[in-house]
């Protein structure tokens, strides 16, 4: 099984392994979105300082470009006009930092040249039964009041933008830098602008880390030792591995689909409509996409499996897929899948991200909840930030939102989470 957006994303840069004893001013674990927003912007604070990156496997090729793909600067309220105070500060938090991530990531696109078929018009919450979308109206007055831009479709509305009659119901949210790109050329995109004083080493495994008393760490890693003056951790769901977080936060393995292009006759059945995101109100429903070169994404699985998945697993759920996109786009068979794959994404107990000096000059940063692209890039800003010492508005704010809950240790936490998405799936079953 290949990852979609990898196989489109041309050829990538190859980086050597680091072998040998190292001595640097700043380490960075993880080559993801959040990684690469460190290195950067350390390379801009303090261009004089020494900056390694290693990523275990091939950097710009993990969870970060497997994703869906959506910017989110503003997503759904969990309330409506009359939530408590309390609940619209927390939205309000996050938002912000949402927010400066995606509009962030907008800018580097547009300054950097980065082609990653990036688009800032907004995406949708799309409902097949439109009452599952909730007191749209209620969400919509709380995004235009905090700065987006909201605009509900009713059922013919969204056969016209879709394509598709499948949907009844949408919610579109603009403004803040929504919208929707082709993560794994973005994420090549950040690598190949990456500031030269950056070096960058891949297929280097860290292994052990041991604090220092002076700070920073020394970091094994397969055929080498790192001793680092100031450490950033970015490895969202992996933070476990090196004995952080453990009952925080959880890996999910997500699989995913993309089908061959749409042929010219195709597109015009569906009306020829601009490409379009889509994502479900209800957890356990389908994330759909139509992509700028006419292709259709869904993902609609998700599950609790640290060992991860194997290309007999992604196999397997292709029907599920499947099932999903006929009754979008009846005609298309599971012959038109030219993709598939899984990727791993960090979820925690309250949806909270994680951002933590946990011994002095060792940083680490994330849990997404399925929004990396924005999130996880401004977590490795905020990371360097945190590391180097300085103090800003959304470093306030970050550090000041609730941590993640306490999970239970398997095998409690596997059992309750396989019950929570079973019944997540069976409520979204119109929405699958």
């Amino acid at each position: 099984m290949q990852c979609g957006w990898i196989a489109q994303a041309g050829s990538y840069r190859q980086f050597p392994e680091l072998v040998g004893e190292q001595k640097t001013d700043w380490l960075i674990v993880g080559g993801g979105f959040t990684g690469l927003s460190a290195a950067r912007e350390l390379a801009g604070r303090r261009p004089n300082d020494r900056i390694i990156l290693i990523d275990a496997q091939r950097i710009a090729q993990g969870a970060s470009a497997r994703n869906s793909g959506f910017n989110v600067g503003y997503d759904l309220p969990e309330f409506g006009a009359e939530g408590s105070a309390e609940a619209m500060a927390t939205f309000l938090a996050q938002t912000e930092i949402d927010r400066a991530g995606a509009l962030e990531n907008e800018r580097l696109v547009n300054t950097l040249g980065i082609d990653c078929d990036f688009r800032a018009d907004g995406f949708f919450y799309a409902a097949h039964e439109g009452e599952r979308l909730g007191k749209v109206e209620a969400y919509a007055e709380v995004l235009t009041r905090v700065g987006a831009t909201a605009r509900i479709l009713e059922a013919d509305d969204c056969r016209t933008r879709f394509g598709t009659g499948f949907y009844s119901r949408a919610l579109w949210i603009g403004g803040g830098g929504n919208g929707f790109l082709q993560p794994a050329k973005f994420s090549k995109g950040l690598v190949d602008t990456m500031p030269a004083g950056v070096e960058l080493y891949e297929n280097t495994p860290a292994i052990g880390l041991q604090p220092t008393s002076g700070g920073g760490a020394v970091v094994d890693v397969a055929k080498g030792r790192i001793k680092a003056s100031r450490v950033i951790l970015a490895l969202n769901a992996f933070l476990p591995r090196f004995g952080y977080k453990k009952y925080r936060m959880m890996p999910l393995a997500l699989t995913a689909s993309l089908t061959r292009p749409l042929t010219p006759q195709e597109d015009m059945r569906i009306g020829r409509p601009p490409a379009w995101a889509v994502l479900c109100p209800i957890k356990g429903g389908t994330t759909a996409r139509l992509t700028v070169d006419r292709r259709i994404l869904i993902r609609n699985t998700v599950e609790y499996r640290p060992e991860g998945l194997t290309a007999a697993d992604v196999s397997a759920r292709r029907p599920t897929h499947m099932i999903a996109l006929q009754r979008r786009f009846p005609w298309l068979t599971e012959a038109d899948l030219e993709y598939s794959w899984t990727g791993t994404m960090a979820g925690s107990r309250g949806y909270r991200f994680l951002l933590d000096q946990v011994h002095a000059g060792v940083v680490l940063a994330g849990c997404c909840n399925g929004n990396g692209v924005s999130r996880l890039s401004m977590l490795g800003r905020l990371a360097a930030r945190l590391a180097l010492g300085e103090q800003d508005k959304l470093l306030s704010v970050a550090l000041s939102m609730e941590k993640p809950g306490v999970l239970p240790p398997d095998p409690f936490l596997r059992m309750g989470v396989a019950l929570s998405f079973a019944l997540d799936r069976s409520r979204a079953a119109a929405e699958l």
